[in-house]
């Protein structure tokens, strides 16, 4: 009787783990089969194979807006430094201000490799050049930030920062330090990259803030001087 009883006891264990280690057994497999597919996308772009891109745009029941660890199909082409594979993904109907939950949009990533073609190839596709990553930084905060750059690279951002603001991009907006890119400019200490954005910037000239303020305090020094009743310059 008791080994009826541990019989029965075992069985019901068995019927109550199996379900559990079937499902957690698919689970696997589909992170696996998720994983190698993943793979076989970013070495696809690392080789540049236009082939296989073709095909996992043809083939991929997705569509071209899908991401891969959270960063979207066309920033990988971005990254690889591939206009081709860039104009190939958006041709496929890849949406150019899809950035993911991330919120890694293609247009800053551009910026941020210093990729002049396919920088200007997205904004002929329709990227909004309004969009800020988590940091509240703007393509042209990301532009004009020469910080530890090669001369190449600097000669590149320079570029890609005309571009942007010929395109339109404000100069006014700070990101979440509340710096805007002119301030990020003075801070890298790049002269051109300053000239630039003061060429395009709606903001009052630091040295014309000065001048104001120095000149409304010597008036109200004037004025007390020769009316003999303080007057308060705050007001």
């Amino acid at each position: 009787m008791k080994k009826c009883i541990f019989f029965f006891q075992l069985l019901n264990l068995a019927l109550f783990f199996y379900p559990k280690a079937m499902i957690a057994s698919e689970e696997a497999k589909e992170r696996r089969r998720t994983f190698e597919k993943a793979y076989h996308i970013v070495t696809t772009f690392s080789k540049k194979n236009e082939k296989e891109l073709e095909e996992i745009l043809t083939d991929d029941t997705r569509g071209p807006n899908f991401t891969i660890d959270g960063v979207p199909l066309l920033n990988y082409t971005i990254m690889h430094a591939w206009p081709k594979g860039t104009s190939m993904v958006l041709k496929a109907g890849a949406n150019p201000d899809f950035g993911g939950h991330r919120d890694v949009y293609p247009l800053l990533t551009a910026v941020e490799f210093g990729c002049f073609a396919i920088t200007s190839h997205l904004l002929d596709n329709g990227a909004s050049i309004h969009v800020s990553d988590s940091h509240g930084r703007t393509a042209l905060h990301l532009a004009v930030d020469c910080r530890g750059s090669f001369p190449y690279r600097v000669c590149k951002r320079r570029k890609i920062a005309q571009m942007l603001l010929d395109a339109g991009v404000s100069t006014d907006v700070k990101d979440l330090d509340g710096k805007t890119p002119l301030d990020i400019a003075v801070l890298g200490e790049h002269q051109e990259m300053i000239d630039l954005i003061k060429m395009h910037t709606t903001e009052a000239p630091e040295s014309a803030s000065f001048n104001f303020n120095y000149v409304t305090k010597r008036f109200f020094e004037f004025f007390n001087l020769f009316s003999g009743s303080p007057v308060n310059e705050e007001v």
